[in-house]
């Protein structure tokens, strides 16, 4: 890309695009301005943008210059946007702006044919994917708070406020006169798991009432000067994301999860089913805290670190979860262990009303790297030819491993974390068992057609031994006459 920035020529603003396309400024020594572009013609942005451009006094009156992919475009110049985005965003663009609110700038993604509009009081609109829509705007309140902070102080830096000084009549009790008060300072959060006897995920729920008591505050301070920052809310459900194998932000996590499943299908009488559609999950807050902090206490209690795997387990469904095209609202029914997971990750407690009987070891929470054992253990319904199977990320730590069974354990053996059953005596193929809950997190959910079982053993009929050859003809007769004139034998 050549910007043509000879003496006396400085770059004062550059807008990239895909393909190398890219538009900017140059601001001569005289403090004059020149636009240079490789965009051409591009759907009329050139043309519209000269028109518009022609009678402003400064450059600072372009507000933004956006290139996106599939040659869509949008620039803002005094007021007035011009683009070429598709109907979404000329609807929502007209519909905000009934609202009397002004765009500050449109941000366009130059690989997937996304948009992000975002409007003067910090709000945004856009049409990303699901997945990142809340994180970005988390970002941007957080920029804009910042932002309007750092224009109310002097330095541009944000500043705890003072609060009003005392009139010189008020006094404390003790007769010395009063200074500012101290602005409000909060304690930072410790981290609340500290080992084997602690429940995470009680920990993280609720938080100590005595943090509010640390806070100086002062029932006369003026809170109309204090500086404000937007502080995302907590995620407090599950949802699910499906995921498009043909879209780039989506291919790699698909095409992981789909080898995993894929290798990991290893009975020989169980022909490898075809996937159709996987779904990504997203935890409540607390879930992904509490298993963050485990993973955390794992790594620096030794040198086994948290040993994190992707595992399969298997668990009966009683809805439409990942039919219709990828239905992805979790149920409300008790019979349905997939949602319950889904909804509430694993628990140790309701592994007695699983209905699984045998527990090889114990009472515990059981995985697999071997999708086609943890079939074993869903279900088929008679409404879907489709199954489903959660792959979780568990965190092993150091684990025991076992090659016999071993049913009276509720925990692994001492200076342990989990259950390692290996295939050789007692097993086919392996197991994994955790104990605690907050070790193993649902992570992704796999649809898959049924498999087709084939026999265990192929029984054929014998084969009848072929008849027994016909006998031999008899030998011919013989009659013998003799003459005993002629001493001669006539036969």
């Amino acid at each position: 890309m050549d910007l043509n920035l000879s003496s006396g020529v400085e770059l004062d603003r550059l807008t990239l695009g895909p393909d190398g396309e890219h538009w900017g400024v140059h601001r001569a020594s005289d403090g004059s301005f020149h636009r240079f572009s490789s965009v051409g013609t591009r759907g009329n942005f050139t043309r519209l943008l000269d028109s518009k451009a022609k009678n402003i006094k400064s450059n600072n009156e372009i507000g933004f210059v956006a290139l996106g992919a599939g040659r869509d475009w949008a620039f803002g110049i005094d007021g007035f946007v011009g683009h070429k985005c598709g109907t979404a965003f000329r609807r929502e663009l007209s519909g905000v702006w009934k609202a009397q609110k002004k765009v500050s700038t449109v941000v366009m993604s130059p690989i997937s044919r996304t948009w992000i509009i975002v409007w003067e009081d910090g709000t945004l609109s856009h049409n990303l994917p699901s997945n990142i829509a809340s994180q970005v705007g988390d970002y941007c309140r957080l920029q804009y708070s910042l932002k309007k902070n750092g224009d109310q102080s002097n330095s541009g830096r944000l500043q705890a406020p003072l609060a009003k000084p005392l009139q010189s009549n008020q006094a404390d009790s003790s007769g010395s006169s009063v200074g500012p008060k101290q602005p409000i300072r909060r304690k930072p959060l410790q981290s609340t798991y500290s080992g084997p006897s602690t429940t995470c995920s009680a920990a993280n729920t609720t938080r100590s009432a005595s943090t509010q008591d640390d806070l100086s505050v002062s029932s006369d301070e003026d809170h109309s000067s204090e500086s404000e920052i937007y502080v995302p809310p907590k995620k407090l459900s599950t949802t699910l994301r499906l995921l498009d194998p043909s879209h780039w932000r989506d291919k790699w996590e698909y095409e992981k999860i789909a080898c995993l499943f894929e290798n990991g299908w290893k009975h020989p009488h169980k022909k490898r089913p075809k996937i159709k559609r996987i779904l990504a999950v997203s935890l409540a807050d607390h879930l992904n805290e509490s298993y963050d902090e485990y993973k955390a206490w794992l790594d620096e209690r030794d040198g086994w670190g948290a040993n994190e795997k992707l595992l399969f387990h298997g668990t009966p469904r009683h809805c439409s979860l990942g039919e219709a095209g990828g239905y992805t609202d979790l149920c409300e029914s008790t019979a349905c262990r997939l949602c319950l997971i889904l909804a509430k990750s694993f628990l140790v407690s309701k592994v007695c009303s699983s209905g699984r009987l045998f527990k090889r070891f114990g009472s515990g929470i059981y995985t697999s790297s071997v999708s086609s054992k943890a079939d074993d253990y869903t279900n088929e319904l008679s409404t879907s030819d489709n199954k489903v199977l959660i792959v979780a990320k568990a965190a092993l730590g150091k684990g025991s491993v076992c090659y016999s069974t071993t049913q009276h354990l509720t925990e692994p053996p001492d200076g342990y974390d989990s259950i390692l059953g290996e295939a050789g005596i007692d097993l086919n193929y392996d197991e994994q068992v955790l104990f605690k809950d907050e070790a193993i997190r649902p992570a992704f959910v796999v649809i898959y057609e049924q498999p087709n079982v084939l026999p265990r053993f192929t029984v054929t009929q014998p084969i009848a031994p072929p008849p027994p050859p016909p006998p031999p003809p008899p030998p011919p007769t013989t009659t013998t006459n003799s003459s005993p004139s002629s001493g001669c034998i006539i036969m």
